[in-house]
């Protein structure tokens, strides 16, 4: 099967590669908002973050161990990242990736859906310790 090309487009609200950004393949509804946790308070002005969505939160690896990943969903992933940024068995993740629709298409069933198949994705790929509790 031939690879077929695609475009992704990535905003810097910033200006800054290492700040926030905001990244979408052009031809599809998702967009992937990259949250540095020290500017998460910034971020949190974001539009992109009050609509429905998935989220991971990335932490790096504790020495000779995997980096860690914690799979969430929330109607307001802007107020629900602030809420784990004062949970201690979270306290772990330094970045956050948010996905949410472009068309606010997404609804509570859909990023359950997504949340379920990203943590069984994420403990079948091996290359992260799951932070949450899959069965």
């Amino acid at each position: 099967m031939k690879p077929v090309g695609k475009t992704i487009q990535f905003y810097l609200p910033d200006g800054e590669p290492r700040g926030i950004r905001i990244a979408e393949i052009t031809t599809r509804i998702v967009q992937a908002v990259a949250i540095p946790r020290a500017l998460l308070g910034r971020a949190r002005e974001r539009p992109e973050l009050d609509s429905v969505g998935v989220y991971l939160l990335l932490g790096d690896a504790v020495e000779g161990e995997k980096p860690f990943v914690y799979v969430g969903q929330s109607e307001n992933p802007g107020k629900r990242l602030f809420q784990h940024m004062s949970d201690d068995k979270k306290a772990f993740w330094e970045t956050a990736i948010v996905f949410v629709s472009r068309t606010n298409n997404f609804t509570q069933t859909h990023v359950r859906y997504l949340e379920y198949h990203c943590q069984i994705a994420a403990k079948e790929a091996g290359r992260y310790v799951l932070q949450n509790a899959v069965e």
